[in-house]
């Protein structure tokens, strides 16, 4: 299998806190890799490291064999990322958001065009309204199209259903499906809803007070829990919980 990205022996301090513990895990090319785990678990905090946002006090991490260090521009180039928070540019109104996306990535016309249509009216997003109006959720949609935009190769999200209603959740889990089925997109999504690996991935890593616990295939766990959910399977195996 092909290593698309790669962490290695991972440490993070902020201090004398420990955010992460030395993690190692890979996920290969085309893969929809779900990361779940509590709040503080330090998904966040890998997430961010990849993309070179935050310095690792220990450790390896590459990206299509890219040091995510030393060459994180390079990597930017090609991945879409969603934040866990909603930062964008207040004082713009969505439809300028989206201008200045394809301006920077330098995004042909034409394709822009077509897509920007498209997303828009999938996602129900309001092009016109200044983007410090919206609701946190509506903010959630906009982010999520700006990362789609450039046609990335890989996309790195970070609690991407925060904030989203029940309908447009589901809308997002089957768009991030069906790119991943038909456009062999790899995904790294990361989460604290265990329920979402329900209905997304095909590799599951559990992560808990900065250390990876395990990774599993989901296919193959589904294959011996017979009719039982595998976030029930992952709540009950990984962390002590009863499921009723």
């Amino acid at each position: 299998m092909d290593n698309y990205i790669e962490i290695i022996d991972f440490y993070k301090n902020y201090g004398k806190t420990e955010a992460v513990k030395g993690i190692t895990f890979n996920v290969n090319k085309g893969d929809f890799f779900c990361l779940v785990g509590k709040n503080g678990a330090g998904k966040t905090t890998t997430l961010r490291a990849l993309l070179n946002f935050i310095y690792p006090t220990k450790g390896t991490l590459r990206i299509n064999k890219i040091d995510c260090t030393k060459q994180s521009e390079k990597i930017k180039k090609f991945t879409g990322y969603l934040s866990g928070e909603n930062y964008s540019y207040n004082y713009m109104k969505v439809r300028e958001i989206f201008n200045f996306v394809k301006n920077i990535e330098g995004i042909d016309s034409k394709r822009y065009k077509e897509e920007i249509e498209k997303m828009v009216d999938y996602f129900e997003i309001d092009i016109n309204k200044k983007f410090s109006s919206l609701s946190h959720g509506n903010k959630r949609k906009v982010l999520i199209v700006s990362s789609l935009l450039k046609n990335p190769e890989l996309l790195i999200y970070d609690e991407p259903t925060s904030g989203l209603d029940i309908v447009m959740r589901k809308k997002l889990i089957n768009y991030l499906n069906r790119l991943n089925k038909e456009k062999k997109l790899t995904i790294l999504y990361s989460t604290h809803i265990v329920d979402d690996v329900d209905e997304i991935s095909n590799r599951i890593g559990i992560i808990d007070k900065g250390k990876i616990v395990d990774v599993i295939d989901k296919q193959s766990i589904l294959s011996v829990i017979n009719s039982k959910k595998i976030s029930d399977y992952i709540l009950e195996k990984y962390f002590k919980l009863e499921v009723i």
